[in-house]
C-alpha cells in the first residue's frame, strides 16, 4: 500500500469520528480526535517540508506558527478519554504524535 492511501484511511477516520461525535453532542472527544488530527497534520508537514521549494517551505513556517500560536493559546490536553479497541490504538499513537508536534513547535 502506497504512503498516501494509509494516511487518507487515518484522515478520514478521525474526520468521521470528530464528527459523529459532534453530532452525539461529545464536543470533548471531537475536541480530541481533531487535535489528535492536527498533531499527525504538523508531523506530515515537517516530513515533507524539507524537500519543498522555498516558498513551500515559508508557507509550511507560517502555518506551524499560526499552530504554535494556537497551541499557547489552547495548550494541548487531553480532551477525552476515547473508548473501544480501535480507539485504544489511536490514542497509543496519538500520544507519540503529541509529544513529536510539540517538539516541533518548540523549535520555531
Amino acid at each position: 500500500m502506497s504512503k498516501p492511501v494509509p494516511e487518507s484511511l487515518g484522515t478520514i477516520s478521525t474526520t468521521l469520528l470528530a464528527l459523529e461525535s459532534l453530532r452525539a453532542n461529545t464536543r470533548e472527544r471531537a475536541l480530541e480526535l481533531l487535535e489528535i488530527q492536527l498533531d499527525a497534520g504538523i508531523l506530515a508537514l515537517n516530513r515533507v517540508a524539507g524537500g519543498a521549494d522555498e516558498a513551500e517551505r515559508e508557507a509550511a513556517h507560517s502555518l506551524l506558527q499560526a499552530v504554535r500560536d494556537y497551541r499557547r493559546a489552547y495548550p494541548r490536553r487531553t480532551e477525552a478519554e476515547l473508548d473501544g479497541p480501535a480507539d485504544h490504538l489511536l490514542v497509543r499513537a496519538a500520544r507519540v504524535g503529541q509529544e513529536r508536534a510539540s517538539e516541533i513547535l518548540g523549535e520555531l
